[in-house]
């Protein structure tokens, strides 16, 4: 990959959870997660809890687009759009 930068905003492919949890390819972090309908219960794994928090039912509304390095997402409501880098 010639443009590496482009790898921290989720230029690696992404996955779309509605309910159910997404671990990214090998390699591979979620950098980026987009909620379509807002949710009451996103859980994050944070691949370093001193840079970036890990989530736990986590509110995210309809729209909002966070960002950080984590491990593996679960969503038990809503749906959303998890990138990778």
């Amino acid at each position: 990959m010639t443009h590496h930068d482009d790898a921290a905003f989720g230029q690696m492919g992404c996955k779309l959870t509605a309910a159910n949890a997404i671990t990214p390819p090998a390699g591979r972090v979620i950098v980026a997660i987009t909620s379509f309908n807002g949710s009451n219960g996103l859980t994050t794994t944070s691949e370093d809890t001193d840079v970036w928090p890990s989530l736990s039912g986590t509110l995210v509304p309809a729209g909002v687009t966070i960002y950080g390095r984590w491990t593996e997402a679960d969503s038990t409501e809503g749906s959303h759009m998890v990138y990778f880098g």
